[in-house]
C-alpha cells in the first residue's frame, strides 16, 4: 500500500475527497483480513470436560407388589458434577501429645514479674498446687500424695488452717496460731475428738472411741489441776478431778450394777474419806488418817441397823 502524501507533487493533479475515503475504506477491509487469518492459524487449545454422573433410573419397589412397573427414564439423564472427596492426613500410631516433664514445675507470674502460682509433682509423687504472694510467700497449698491422701492448708505468717482427707477415711481440721488451737477430726470407724489448745497449755478436749466410750477432759494452764468426765458403753461413770503431778482430789463414780462411790484421796493416793451406797440399801461412810493407823467407819446394812466403828489410838 503506496503512502498517502502530505503535499502535491508537481505534475499530478490533486486527489478529490471521494479518492480519499475509497482509500481509506480498502485500507480498513485489507487490516481486517490480515488479523482473521493470524487467529486462524494460532491452534485452539480444549478446555477439560466436567466428570459427570449419571442418575440411575429409579427402581421398582420391591416391597410392594403392585408396584412392579419401572418408572419411566427421562430421555435425557441429568448429569451432576461429583463433589471432590477431601482425604484427612493419617496419625502416626506411635505419635503422642507432648507431655510437660514431672520434676519442671509450671509457674504462673503476675505483671510485675513475681511467681504467684506454681504446679509440680514432687520426687516422692506428692501433687502440689500453690498460690503465693507478690511476696513470695505460700498463701494456699493443695496437695494430692500417690496413696491418695489430700490436704488443704491456708497459711497467713503464724496462722494456719488444715484439712487432711486420708484414704482410711480419716478426716480432719485444724486451726492455730501461736497463742492458740483447734482440732476436729472424725474416721470411719465412728470415732472421734475434738481439741482446744490455749496459753500455758491449757486445753479442753472431748473424745468419742470407737466403741461408744466418752470422755471429756480438761487441763487447766501449767497443768495445774486437770478434771476428767467419762462414760463407758458398760455403763460405767467417772468424774475426777485431780491436781498437779498427784492422785488427790475427788472422785465421784457410778459402777454398771448400780454402786455409787464418791470418795476423795491423800497424798501418795491413798484414800482419806469416801462413801459408798448400793442398790439394796447398804451404805458405808469411811475416813482415814493420814499415816493410815487410825481409821472410823460408819454403816448401814440393808435390814437398816446402823454399825459405827473406830479403831483405838495405838493400834
Amino acid at each position: 500500500m503506496s503512502k498517502l502524501p502530505e503535499t502535491q507533487n508537481q505534475g499530478q493533479p490533486p486527489m478529490s475527497t471521494t479518492e480519499r475515503v475509497m482509500l481509506y475504506v480498502v485500507a480498513i477491509v485489507v487490516g481486517g483480513m490480515l488479523l482473521l487469518d493470524r487467529g486462524a492459524a494460532e491452534p485452539k487449545v480444549a478446555s477439560p470436560p466436567l466428570v459427570k454422573e449419571v442418575l440411575p433410573a429409579r427402581q421398582p419397589d420391591i416391597d410392594r407388589p403392585d408396584s412392579d412397573a419401572d418408572y419411566p427414564t427421562p430421555s435425557s439423564p441429568l448429569p451432576r458434577t461429583v463433589a471432590p472427596v477431601t482425604v484427612a492426613p493419617e496419625k502416626s500410631p506411635g505419635a503422642k501429645a507432648p507431655r510437660h516433664h514431672a520434676m519442671e514445675p509450671i509457674v504462673i507470674h503476675d505483671a510485675a514479674g513475681h511467681p504467684r502460682i506454681e504446679l509440680l509433682v514432687t520426687v516422692d509423687g506428692q501433687a502440689q498446687l500453690v498460690l503465693r504472694s507478690s511476696s513470695g510467700e505460700p498463701g494456699v497449698i493443695l496437695a494430692v500424695d500417690a496413696d491418695g491422701d489430700s490436704v488443704a492448708k491456708i497459711i497467713r505468717g503464724d496462722h494456719m488452717g488444715k484439712i487432711i482427707a486420708t484414704r482410711e477415711g480419716e478426716l480432719s481440721l485444724t486451726l492455730s496460731n501461736k497463742q492458740s488451737g483447734f482440732e476436729a477430726a472424725v474416721s470411719d470407724d465412728g470415732g472421734s475428738h475434738l481439741l482446744l489448745k490455749g496459753l500455758e497449755n491449757a486445753q479442753a478436749a472431748m473424745l468419742v472411741a470407737p466403741n461408744g466410750d466418752a470422755e471429756v477432759h480438761i487441763t487447766g494452764a501449767n497443768l495445774a489441776a486437770e478434771a476428767l468426765m467419762r462414760v463407758l458403753n458398760d455403763g460405767l461413770g467417772q468424774i475426777t478431778v485431780r491436781g498437779k503431778d498427784s492422785d488427790d482430789g475427788p472422785n465421784m463414780m457410778r459402777l454398771a450394777d448400780g454402786v455409787a462411790i464418791m470418795a476423795t484421796q491423800l497424798p501418795g493416793g491413798q484414800p482419806g474419806g469416801s462413801m459408798v451406797t448400793s442398790p439394796n440399801g447398804t451404805s458405808v461412810i469411811a475416813v482415814k488418817s493420814l499415816d493410815g493407823k487410825n481409821s472410823a467407819s460408819l454403816r448401814m446394812n440393808s435390814a437398816g441397823k446402823a454399825e459405827i466403828s473406830a479403831t483405838e489410838p495405838g493400834k
